[in-house]
This record gives structure tokens, sequence and C-alpha cells, in this order.
């Protein structure tokens, strides 16, 4: 509608139609038509100009005189006749309005009003015409500005959903569908919270709902959170939920965007799970390397394993050649090892004792898997001790000397299928180095032959777990690898001990093991890292000092992980120290980690190439980095040819 203004143009026009001849009045009418900013002009019912302000005028880019009795349509030169609104008036409409969208890129609102003359029974069109083009303009920006979020929401594969000031739903994108099972249909307009939310979560979302809608403020705007949500069907999930507070047409709208991280989150557990088990491991295969005597070794490799959360129960049985066939309980651990104290365990197959897994393993030489306890019927005998203590499955691996079964290594659980292939893989290999290790000890003549096949068994559990960390960065894959066999040819070159150089290079394989404890978003970003991201990062040489420091490692690995970021100067981290504070293999690992890291791709940067990494090292040498180590490392590549990949056999002794 025209403004009050233009009303009251129309109705004094209306008057002096009906009063003619008051010419002071239609003085003062031109005089209020020329006031008005926008464009006004009255023609007959042939569309002819009787009047036209001053306004009309200048945008039709002619006089006064030029329009008076000429076509209105002179202000439209795409026209070429009436207007459909002015020709409503003259077939008797008494108003009409709308848009008019010229070639030029102006717009205006056309009102078309009818006035009558009372004399001659004649009607006249009184057109106002204003001004909306920056409207317009705002209107399409607007409209592009929804058209690219909705497009953007509905290509998200995370859940977009808008909540209106009442806390219903405003709009919901195709992942939310997804999501959440409901189709937008079932859910607009309905109010959100009792939808999604998790029942014990209700409360605080409603409470905060006034709050909200009056500030658009809130304890969850802002904010990235981690909590349950409810699917369409009644079950309950986690998500991470981002809240921003957004105000439309007068009132706050909530934007959140919504993850189901399920998924995630048991990788998580699964990745945590694996690296406690792969600790265990490497603490297992230390103990191996280290033990003087029969029950040290199997008291150190089942306190290993327990450490293992999910393991509540680990056990060696030495099967026993005498009446009976009785096993005999030689090492145990966990916090439910009274257990031991409650059952009989043979290795004969003609006692029922001898049914289990136990001796089914010891009397067939292959591991035996007992996925549910509580309905596997071999098990029938120590069933219901088992399950007083919570365990739901185990394992029985066979101890093999020479190829003859005389022992098992068993490992309880408090899950079902608790061992997968992998677990059972690592495990069989556990026992197998178990019994190298045992015949080591009773073959005093292969000792030194068996520890030193430890010792790469012991290798071979740390290259896993460098894996581990390849598989949580994929830039980075491989860096952990490159560092270790640069920072074993720099031992080598500054003429280490060789033993010496194998811890060095254990050391490399495991030196960003700490990074296993960072969100993998934030190692693969290729944006610029925040000071708490990048604070974060920096931890990460504590954290994996901290998973391996009470390994019995007969080389300083864990102090060289920690210190592999300190500088000579004082300026590295953790702990800023300097000089001779610093390990040797700890100042070898930290020039090998920049080398490899500056000529390699980075996720936030291309590779500088080589001679850019050796041009780093150049310039800090006596600064941050040994003077000895950066030449060793500059005579590897400018002199030798260092290639990785082949370091061990083009510098090995």
């Amino acid at each position: 509608m025209p403004n009050t203004y233009f009303e009251r143009t129309v109705d004094f026009t209306r008057l002096l139609f009906e009063c003619p001849r008051i010419e002071q009045a239609h003085q003062q009418w031109l005089q209020a038509l020329d006031a008005i900013p926008d464009p006004i002009l009255l023609h007959d019912s042939d569309g002819r100009i009787l009047r036209v302000n001053q306004a009309y005028a200048e945008k039709a880019g002619a006089s006064y005189d030029a329009l008076i009795g000429a076509p209105y349509w002179h202000f439209f030169p795409q026209q070429a006749g009436p207007l459909p609104e002015c020709q409503a008036i003259a077939d008797g409409a008494d108003y009409r309005s709308r848009e008019l969208h010229l070639g030029s890129g102006e717009s205006y609102q056309l009102f078309a009003y009818a006035v009558r003359d009372p004399e001659g029974d004649q009607r006249f069109g009184f057109n106002l015409f204003r001004d909306i083009t920056d409207e317009v303009r705002h209107r399409q920006q607007r409209q592009e500005q929804e058209a690219f979020f909705t497009t953007l929401a509905e290509t998200a594969r995370d859940a977009v959903v808008v909540m209106d000031p009442e806390g219903k739903v405003a709009y919901w994108n195709r992942a939310a569908v997804q999501v959440f099972g409901y189709s937008s249909e079932e859910v607009l307009g309905r109010p959100l919270h009792p939808l999604i939310v998790a029942p014990h979560y209700q409360g605080k979302y409603e409470a905060g709902l006034g709050r909200f809608a009056e500030t658009g403020d809130g304890p969850v705007v802002g904010e990235t959170l981690e909590l349950e949500a409810r699917h369409k069907d009644g079950t309950v999930f986690l998500v991470e939920l981002s809240v921003s507070a957004v105000q439309f047409e007068g009132g706050w709208h909530a934007l959140g965007i919504l993850r189901d991280i399920t998924l995630r989150k048991t990788r998580e557990r699964r990745l945590t799970r694996t690296t406690e088990y792969l600790r265990a491991l490497i603490q297992a295969h230390s103990a191996l390397v280290t033990a003087t005597e029969e029950g040290q070794l199997f008291q150190d490799v089942c306190q290993a394993l327990a450490d293992a959360r999910e393991y509540p129960l680990v056990w060696v049985g030495m099967a026993r050649k005498e009446a009976g066939h009785p096993v005999e309980v030689v090492g145990s651990a966990g916090s439910r090892t009274d257990y031991l104290e409650t059952i009989v365990v043979t290795w004969g197959s003609r006692e029922q004792t001898g049914q289990g897994p136990t001796g089914r393993a010891i009397r067939e030489g292959k591991p035996q898997m007992t996925r549910n306890i509580a309905t596997d019927p071999s098990f029938t005998p120590w069933r219901e001790p088992a399950r007083e203590r919570g365990f739901a499955s185990s394992i029985a691996l066979p101890l093999q000397i020479d190829g003859e079964a005389i022992g098992a290594l068993n490992v309880y659980a408090t899950e079902p299928e608790a061992f997968d292939d992998e677990e059972q893989s690592l495990l069989a290999g556990l026992a197998k180095d178990l019994a190298r290790g045992l015949e080591a000890l009773r073959t005093q003549k292969e000792r030194d032959e068996s520890q030193t096949a430890l010792q790469e068994a012991l290798v071979d559990t740390v290259e896993a777990i460098a894996r581990l960390v390849d598989k949580r960065d994929p830039y980075t894959a491989g860096h952990q690898k490159r560092v270790a066999e640069l920072s074993q040819a720099i031992g080598r070159k500054l003429g280490l001990p060789e033993d010496r150089v194998k811890g060095l290079y254990l050391a490399g394989l495991i030196h960003d093991l700490g990074k296993i404890s960072i969100p993998a978003e934030i190692l693969s970003r290729p944006g610029t890292l925040s000071p708490k991201e990048f604070e974060l990062i920096k931890d990460h040489a504590r954290a994996g000092y901290d998973i391996i420091r009470d390994i019995a490692f007969p080389w300083p690995v864990a102090d060289a992980v920690l210190q592999h970021h300190e500088r000579l100067d004082g300026s590295g981290y953790p702990d800023g120290l300097s000089g001779d504070e610093i390990l040797l293999e700890g100042q070898i690992l930290a020039v090998a980690d920049v080398v490899e890291a500056v000529c390699s791709h980075r996720p936030y940067r291309p590779a500088f190439g080589i001679e850019a990494a050796l041009e780093v090292i150049e310039k800090g040498r006596g600064i941050q980095f040994g003077p000895d180590i950066v030449d060793a490392c500059l005579a590897l590549f400018r002199e030798d040819g260092f290639l990785w990949g082949d370091a061990e056999a083009r510098l090995a002794p």
C-alpha cells in the first residue's frame, strides 16, 4: 500500500474534481505534487497526461509542457500502450497495484487510483510510482543467499536444523532425514526438542529456550558439544552439535549442525583399545628380553597383558606329565586371579576338565577360542565361577617347544566375541615368543641367538604401533619410518655402537606416538591451527613418553621420544632443555625429524625438497642442532647419496 501522503493526495485530487473551479486549491494541489519525491501523474481514460509532478518530468526526461497531452507511457519506453493496471482503471476498477521492473534495472511499485469528474462523469487515472529498486535488489540478494544456504545445507553430509523463537523446527535438510529418521514434512512446525533430544536432556533444553528466544544466548550457543540424541525409532546415539544464534524477522533462531559420531567414537574406542593392547605387547616382549628366570618371565608377561583393561585375568599353565594330566598355574595377573583357586584344569583327553580351551590348546597345539562362555558347552565345568567374575569370552594359546605343546597362555575378557582376527594373530605371535623365551632360559647355549630374535620381535611390535600412528595421520604416513632410517644412518655415521643405533632406530619409529591422542581432524587440517590447537599438538612428545615410559627397553627410547623437539638453545619443548641436558638420541631425532618434515608434503603446505631441509639444519647448526650431528646428516645426503628405504642395505656394517 502507498504511504499516507499518497492517500491524502488522492483524496485531495478527488475533492478538486468535485470543486474544479477553486483555483487556489488547484495551485496548492500542484505544489503538493511537486513536493512528493516519487513520480506522480494524472491521466484521462485515453491515457493522455493531464498533470504530472516534477519527479515524473525528471524521470521521463521531458519538460512539463511537453508531457501534458502525451501518452503517459513516455515513462516506460518499452511499453507500446497503456499499462494493464491503468487500463483497468479506465474500464471501471477503483484501484490496482503491482511491481514494475524496467529495462534500465530500476524497479517501481505502481499504485493506480480511479478519480471521477462528477460533472462530466469521466474517469481519470491517478498513478503513483514508488522507487523500490534498492528493495528489489536487497530482496534478490537475500533470495540468492537463501538459495545458496539451501544448496549448501541440502548437499551437506551433516544434519542442518533451524529452530525458530518458539522452539519449533523451521528448517530440516536431507542429512537430518538420514540422521534422525524423520522426513521434513513430519517435523516442520513441530517443537524440536521432544523429537531429537535424549530424554535426560529434555529439562535442560526446555529451561534454556526462554532465555535464548529473548537474548539469543545460552550455554550451547557458540560451542561444539558431544551429547546424546534420539532417533525416530527411539534409539539413542552420539552426535557432535554446533549451535549458532541468528536474528531473523525480529526473532532469534538457532542454527544447529549435528554430526552422527557413533562410528567415529566406536573407532576411537577401538583405537584406544588397540593402543593399550599394543603397549601391553611391547611390555610383554620387553619382559621376554630381560627375564632371567621362568617365574619372572611368566609373571611379567601376564602382568603386561592384564594391564590392558579388557583383560581381567591372564594366566600361564604348564602341562605336567603326571597322573590326571594336571595343568599347573605358573604365572597370573589381573583383578580376578581368585578364579584360579576355584577351578581344576587338566589336559588329558579322557577327563571332563581336559575338554576346555586350555586342555585342547595343549593337546591339539592350536589356539582355542571360547566366544561366549555363557553358551559354550565345553566351558560347563567352569561356567558358574566365570560368570560370577564377569568373564564372557576367552582364548587359550599353546606354548610349544620343538613342536610339542608344553603349556598354554590364557586370556579372559568381559565381553563376548572379544578377540578379533588381528588380536588372535598378535596373541598367537606373543605365545610363540613366550615359548621361545622359555626355551632360551632353559638352553643357555641358544640364549644369545634367541635374545636377538626376541629383540627383532620387539622391533616388529614397535613398527606395528608406528603404522597405527600413520593411520591416524595419513598426510604424514611413513614419516616415523623415514625419521627412524635417517636417525639410524646418522648414528652409524657418528660411529655409535650398533646396539645403541638399534635403540635409536626404535625411538625414531615411535617418536610421534603421542599424536594418537590428538583428534584426527586437527592432524589433517589444511589450514592454520589456533593457538589452543597448536598447544595440543605440542603435547604429543609428552603423551608419547607417558605411553612407553614404564616399558623396560634396554635403550633410552622413552627419553628420546620426549626430547625430540628440544633444542640446544633452550627454545624447544616440552621442557625447554638445553645443551648437554638433551640426550644424544634426542638431538639426532630432532635433526632427522626436521629434515624429513621440511622435504615432505604437508596438508598446509607443499614439499620444500631436500636442499631446503638441509639449509634449515645448516642455519641452526650449533644454535638449535648439534654441530657434529648436522655435519653427519649433510655428509649423508651430499657425499654418500643417502636414500630413504635404502639405509640399512647401504650403511649396514
